[in-house]
């Protein structure tokens, strides 16, 4: 089914949904016990963990509890606008990763901040660091004027 190849999709080699049901999930997002509902504190407190945060995306979209989903998503360390991810953005060749990644999903805007935050970009961190090196700062300034750059 779609549910059982989308869980798959998450976990491939960790867990086997060949017993999945449905059926277990569907009070999962009522609020009969506010500690484990979906809005309940454990729910809350796991949507800011990586990877337990995607699990419990799944249960809130099987649970049809929209409410629920977009604020995981929203809390999701790992997501478009996660804590991680921006903080990641700064790490040189990680940048380049998640610009792809970013460029993939059509996420125009999060592209544009990971551009921006490039630390090997043109008027990243670690570029205006090597300006400042005898030579390099040489070799700097032609690749800035062979892109069509000003110099910085």
């Amino acid at each position: 089914s779609r549910e059982t190849l989308a869980l798959e999709s998450l976990f491939p080699h960790s867990v086997s949904f060949d017993h999945f049901e449905p059926e277990m999930y569907e009070n999962f997002g009522e609020d009969t016990d506010t500690l484990v509902s979906s809005d309940g504190a454990l729910a809350r407190f796991g949507e800011h963990i990586p990877l337990v945060s995607s699990g419990i995306q799944l249960l809130h979209e099987l649970a049809g509890n929209q409410e629920a989903l977009e604020r995981a998503r929203k809390s999701d360390p790992l997501g478009r606008d996660g804590i991680l991810v921006h903080s990641l953005e700064y790490v040189p060749v990680i940048n380049s990763i998640l610009q792809t990644v970013h460029q993939a999903g059509e996420d125009d805007e999060s592209l544009q901040r990971a551009r921006e935050r490039d630390p090997i970009g043109r008027h990243g961190y670690v570029t205006k660091a090597l300006e400042h090196i005898p030579l390099v700062s040489d070799g700097i300034v032609a690749i800035h004027r062979h892109s069509g750059d000003d110099v910085a």
